[in-house]
């Protein structure tokens, strides 16, 4: 079969003369399907290019938002890591105090799992279940943020019990008769002393040993004049043979607050503070409420 040409002609300006090629019909086509292949080569390579550049920002996207919420997975593990601690601590100081009987709460559960692991993505390049983690930490974090909640709720209800105890003295002087059995100081004969008696001189000042509201103040037999505080978690404080008060009733008082002062009314031998503890209508030793750091007169 003969070889089949285009004849390509060249006209020059001017009177140059006429240039003619000719060209393997052939060759020609080798060439376009050449072009045409390399075409559609670039096409795909570029179209390509785009999707990777678009599964690559998606990707670092994704690691973003992984990332944000490892950090914000530890900053709740941290906080409910810090509030476990606050609320032991506190649940502690409530055993010491003996007021767990009838007001004990059973600490929420505040271990944190499923967050191992999480610290890596700071490292290590997103991997095709990045989806998928973030969908675990995102569960993860929600879990802590209730588990934080709980344990906020739980902690500030222990600071309010801890509140209401009566965790120092009422008054400074020296313990002249003790909680218990003892002779009463007018007969001689066997007694159950209900308080705890702190001699100190007449007008010295009395201070609330916990929060709470004063219920009663005025003449009580036997104790003289007498002032009662209701602390709330079922704890009462009384105080007996007062010289008088700077309070009234259902006015609310902080830990500390000066509420009364020493006398010696009612069945008294000398001036001294008779203070008791009721803890669910029940007595109780005040001494048992007092903390170490407040256990010695100063």
């Amino acid at each position: 079969m003969a070889n089949e040409f285009y004849t390509l002609i060249v006209v020059p300006h001017a009177k140059a003369r006429f240039r003619k090629f000719q060209v393997s019909v052939r060759l020609t086509r080798w060439v376009l399907g050449s072009l045409s292949v390399l075409a559609l080569a670039l096409v795909g390579i570029v179209v390509h290019y785009t999707m990777i550049s678009v599964e690559v920002a998606e990707l670092k996207r994704l690691q973003g938002e992984n990332l944000a919420l490892a950090t914000k997975a530890r900053a709740y593990e941290e906080n409910a890591g810090r509030l476990q601690a606050r609320v032991l601590t506190l649940q502690n100081m409530v055993t010491k105090l003996g007021l767990m009987a009838g007001v004990e709460k059973s600490l929420p559960d505040a271990q944190v799992g499923g967050v191992g692991g999480v610290s890596n993505l700071e490292t290590t390049a997103p991997s095709v279940d990045i989806a998928a983690s973030l969908q675990g930490i995102d569960q993860t974090v929600s879990a802590l943020t209730q588990k934080s909640t709980r344990l906020q709720a739980f902690f500030e209800d222990q600071q309010q019990l801890l509140a209401a105890s009566p965790s120092i003295w009422p008054v400074r002087g020296s313990l002249s008769a003790s909680f218990g059995n003892r002779k009463d100081p007018f007969t001689g004969m066997p007694d159950f002393h209900p308080g705890i008696d702190v001699s100190t001189p007449r007008g010295t000042k009395v201070v609330a040993p916990a929060d709470g509201v004063v219920v009663f103040v005025g003449r009580k037999q036997g104790y003289g004049k007498a002032l009662v505080i209701n602390h709330g978690y079922g704890v009462v404080t009384r105080y007996g043979h007062l010289d008088g008060w700077n309070v009234r009733p259902g006015q609310r008082v902080r830990r500390g607050d000066p509420v009364a002062f020493v006398g010696n009314t009612g069945r008294s031998t000398a001036p001294h503070l008779h203070y008791e503890v009721w803890v669910d209508d029940q007595l109780r030793n005040p001494i048992e409420f007092i903390l170490d750091e407040y256990r010695s007169f100063g």
